[in-house]
């Protein structure tokens, strides 16, 4: 059987003094789940609902209805996970999580490691942490990653080696960790036109105003966190002409209404195929500052000797949003 239960509970009918329920006795019983992760993940958070795998699970119940005491475990086994947006993908998922109630609180404890999508082998994501769930949930969690294929859109493909840690009370956690970008390659793909203008429509009731905004600010319980960034080389961008490589050394912090990217990008080497002419990259730099979050100032240079001293150069400069893009001669 997928599922089997055998619950006892301590439920009497009184007569004396007077009609009542009498609920003093123990809790006793046992739950038991043997089949496909799918059918558990349906009930799963959204974003966690497209876990797969073979999934094991026993549990014991005691104590009494007012203290109850749920201990246990679950493993999965041969799993996978999919992020539907961004594409991101783990392969040979697998985790062991041990859970134990008494006294108010319930306490987890969760290991376990995956590959990236196309590796194989062992593990190249190990992950290990605790959950405690009552009056003080927190959590403390750990997430190694060793070689480990992270691709996501838009980059085709990436592979990192780090460490990114979560820890403190549900309403107060932070995220540290470093990672190091072992390689990275992406593609720039030319936007599709299809010739069509959109429209946006309002439907309004006669003499109504316009719909009134029924947007509801967000909790105020973000998550505070630094994740450092690094690359010394082989971070490959390719696409319309460009074949470049670059280094970084970034690192993405909490932002007031959304992440903020500080740092910098960085030419190793270059080139650019523009109007049948191969453009090579003497500069280039990418910076990301306070002064407009997320708009990086871009100052990158392409030089060809066209011949009989003539330098030619594209130069494109300015904020990210709004570049201005030059092209200069020698002399």
């Amino acid at each position: 059987e997928t599922l089997r239960m055998n619950v006892r509970l301590p439920v009497r009918l009184m007569r004396e003094p007077g009609l009542s329920v009498d609920t003093t006795g123990e809790l006793s019983g046992r739950v038991r789940y043997n089949g496909d992760m799918q059918a558990i993940a349906a009930y799963l958070p959204p974003v966690l609902q497209t876990i797969e795998g073979v999934l094991t699970a026993n549990f014991t119940l005691g104590g009494t209805l007012q203290d109850p005491d749920l201990s246990g475990s679950a493993q999965l086994k041969d799993g996978a996970y999919t992020e539907i947006e961004s594409g991101f993908s783990l392969a040979g998922l697998h985790a062991e999580a041990e859970a134990s109630y008494g006294a108010g609180a319930s306490d987890v404890t969760i290991k376990g490691g995956a590959r990236g999508a196309g590796q194989s082998g062992g593990d190249t994501i190990v992950f290990t942490g605790s959950v405690q769930f009552g009056e003080t949930s927190a959590v403390d969690f750990t997430v190694d990653f060793d070689d480990a294929a992270l691709s996501a859109h838009p980059v085709n493909e990436v592979r990192a080696s780090g460490q990114l840690n979560l820890s403190g009370a549900f309403d107060d956690l932070k995220a540290d960790g470093d990672i190091n970008i072992d390689e990275l390659n992406a593609q720039i793909i030319a936007p599709e036109s299809t010739g069509l203008v959109d429209i946006e429509v309002v439907a309004l009731e006669d003499g109504a105003g316009p719909p009134e905004d029924l947007t509801q600010s967000p909790p105020d319980n973000r998550l505070d966190f630094e994740i450092r960034v690094k690359a010394d080389d082989r971070i490959f961008i390719r696409g319309r002409g460009l074949e470049s490589e670059w280094s970084a050394d970034v690192r993405a912090i909490d932002g007031d209404e959304q992440p903020v990217i500080l740092g910098s990008v960085d030419l190793r080497r270059g080139w650019l195929d523009f109007s049948g002419r191969r453009f090579d990259l003497t500069r280039g730099a990418i910076e990301f500052d306070r002064q407009q979050e997320n708009n990086p100032r871009l100052d990158i240079r392409a030089e060809l000797n066209a011949g009989d001293g003539v330098t030619a150069a594209i130069v494109v400069s300015g904020r990210a949003s709004d570049p201005s893009i030059e092209l200069t001669s020698t002399p």
